[in-house]
């Protein structure tokens, strides 16, 4: 039983590296197989599959620890020990910390991270028919919100695994107006740190797309008031929000703060 759990394991992580828009699919595969086993039983689990991975290929056993260890360690954190903490709050706080993880981790691979670009590039030119200066500038603009883009990817494992275990819950889902702060921070080094301009562009967009992802929630909260379709919400809710993400945003951050508006008539 061990072994066969542990192949399932390494399969998805395969099948989650090949294809990042499922990555969440090895934490919820795991969530859910493992919740009936004993603390013994998933140690020997995890570290078969684990042992599996680093013959393979020692980077994915960095991966799998520092990534998909992470997020399942984190949910059963929250779950277990702050399940008061906001369901937004325990999604961000897995992106960002799996965020600053999986960026540790590459700034130490980066070398083999450079021959890949170098590899990657020619791919580009050959495959697309791309100059030489526009493939460049592609890879510049993935260099400049690499940050950004990390958090990106572990936000979508974070938020689809949260979903899809707890998504009747998803109505009462709430955020901290704490997560201004970081907006804050990364404008501030934008507008007055120009030398840390990097770092204060990819904080700025990692505080904006948090709160236009729980401005989606929140416009899907106020269709679902009046429409009880809960499909047809959740698109028309995303439609609004990508279409108008600053809007979007302000909701989320006014929300996040329960500001409540009432007119009292004499």
């Amino acid at each position: 039983m061990f072994l066969l759990s542990s192949i399932g394991i390494v399969f998805l992580f395969i099948v989650c590296i090949s294809m990042p828009l499922v990555s969440f699919l090895l934490p919820v595969y795991k969530i859910k197989k493992m919740s009936t086993l004993g603390i013994k039983e998933r140690l020997i689990v995890n570290g078969i599959s684990m042992g599996i991975l680093a013959y393979i290929d020692p980077m994915f056993l960095g991966m799998y620890v520092g990534f998909f260890l992470v997020i399942e360690g984190l949910y059963y954190y929250f779950k277990n020990f702050k399940n008061n903490t906001p369901i937004f709050d325990r999604i961000f706080t897995t992106a960002i910390v799996t965020t600053a993880i999986m960026g540790l981790y590459s700034y130490f691979l980066r070398d083999d991270i450079s021959n890949s670009v170098v590899f990657l590039k020619e791919i580009y030119k050959t495959r697309l028919n791309l100059s030489n200066g526009e493939v460049n500038r592609i890879f510049d603009i993935l260099k400049e919100n690499y940050i950004f883009l990390l958090f990106i990817y572990s936000g979508i494992s974070s938020y689809f695994t949260y979903y899809i275990l707890d998504r009747k819950t998803y109505k009462s889902w709430d955020i901290s107006y704490k997560w201004t702060i970081l907006y804050i921070v990364g404008f501030f080094i934008q507008k007055y740190i120009k030398k840390e301009i990097y770092y204060g562009n990819n904080i700025l967009e990692i505080g904006k797309l948090i709160y236009i992802i729980f401005g989606i929630k929140v416009i899907y909260s106020k269709l679902s008031e009046r429409i009880n379709l809960r499909g047809i919400n959740k698109f028309i809710s995303i439609v609004i929000g990508g279409m108008f993400p600053s809007i979007t945003f302000i909701l989320g951050a006014i929300k996040s703060f329960n500001v409540k508006v009432r007119i009292i008539r004499k």
